[in-house]
């Protein structure tokens, strides 16, 4: 099997292109299982052991399980929470398992973006057919609930956008193409995907994507450029002032808003707990169901409608310390500052820098997860790529 067919499998299992109301036997957990095997199955399957494959860059994956386990004595103490309840409310954290596997495996510069390229597109596909067909993928009650928000005037199109973090990791990827390259089309399947973006209205992906973009513009070296740039005016213009103006205002009454769910999560997950060295260092561990831990969760979600997955990276901070954030911006930032690292890393991991709150890390979720190894791996890739620069066109 070629490597690349092995991570687009990868990607097809961990990024929400399989959660759907046609295959409803595939739960969460079901897709954590399968995921699970495959990463073994790549770890037997490769019988070589690529040149990453040291105990210098496998120490990541073990470190950070040791501090998961740290973290789950927590509530153990606290809230008398049992252990293996604890291990098993943070089953989705043994994915740890597939930067192993991507380091035995080695894939190449190549592998990786052919392989998100495939995810990408599929990405694209799939919310045509999110449009058309809504009813595939969200129950009545969440088609409903759109329609009403679009008749009050929300410009939102979508249920949901499977796999839409591969289509923006592969974004990037071709931002770094637009500028390199003269290509007319790397500058047309860029603006593609910046389409995509903006029709997604998430305004803490767009609050990068649309600089880079314009940069890109101004920096390619495709005399088409301007062509490009007066056809997104001449077509789209009406739309995106629609769009823009819509984002704003609701950016300013959530702002303005005291009440405003993640102001309410920062206060109450950030602001307002007991925490002590250890907590500071480790976390406060994962609520499993059924314990006291889980119900003063749900008394802040269910009062206050402060929920952890508001908060993305600051939320894993609550779980699993500093210690953890640590070892997490310590990749982000050799992403940005080490020369070694092709822009598309630099950009991505700028985005995570600055946008923090929708970038998730064990906070039950298996994409998180995966994402995070992809990239830690691609920033241990590029750190022992003596050539300092991509190579793949």
């Amino acid at each position: 099997m070629k490597k690349s067919t092995y991570l687009i499998i990868s990607g097809i299992l961990s990024f929400g292109f399989l959660q759907n109301n046609l295959l409803p036997a595939l739960s969460n957990d079901i897709l954590l299982l399968a995921m699970f095997v495959w990463s073994l199955c790549g770890l037997v399957y490769y019988r070589e052991h690529g040149p990453l494959n040291k105990f210098k860059n496998r120490k990541w994956a073990f470190l950070i399980l040791g501090l998961f386990f740290l973290s789950s004595l927590t509530p153990v103490f606290r809230y008398d929470q049992s252990l293996i309840s604890t291990w098993i409310a943070m089953r989705t954290n043994i994915l740890i398992i597939y930067l192993l596997t991507l380091l035995k495996i080695a894939p190449s510069e190549k592998d990786i973006f052919k392989s998100f390229r495939v995810l990408g597109i599929l990405a694209l596909l799939m919310s045509i057919f999110v449009f058309i067909y809504p009813e595939w993928f969200a129950d009545m009650e969440r088609i409903e609930k759109l329609i009403s928000q679009q008749e009050e005037g929300n410009t939102d199109i979508a249920v949901i956008w499977p796999g839409a973090i591969c289509a923006i990791f592969y974004f990037y990827i071709l931002i770094q193409r637009v500028i390199e390259s003269s290509d007319v089309k790397d500058i047309a399947l860029c603006t593609v995907f910046m389409a995509y973006i903006f029709l997604m209205q998430n305004r803490s992906t767009l609050i990068c994507a649309v600089p880079f973009y314009i940069y890109a513009l101004f920096k390619g070296k495709t005399r088409f450029k301007w062509v490009v740039v007066a056809a997104i005016i001449i077509v789209g213009s009406t739309y995106i002032s629609e769009i823009s103006q819509n984002l704003i205002q609701e950016t300013q009454e959530q702002l303005g808003n005291r009440d405003y769910n993640r102001w309410q999560a920062i206060y109450f997950f950030l602001m307002e707990q007991d925490n002590n060295l250890y907590t500071i260092l480790f976390g406060n561990g994962v609520p499993a169901h059924g314990s006291p831990y889980l119900s003063y969760i749900l008394q802040a979600q269910n009062d206050r409608m402060a929920y952890i997955s508001d908060l993305g990276l600051l939320g894993s901070y609550f779980y699993y310390g500093i210690v953890m954030m640590a070892i997490i911006y310590r990749f982000i930032f050799t992403a940005i500052f080490n020369r070694r690292m092709p822009k598309y890393l630099k950009y991505y991991a700028i985005w995570i820098l600055l946008v923090p709150t929708i970038h998730e890390f064990g906070l039950g979720r298996s994409r998180g997860i995966i994402l995070f190894m992809t990239l830690f791996y691609l920033v241990i890739y590029y750190q022992n790529n003596r050539k300092g620069q991509w190579t793949y066109r």
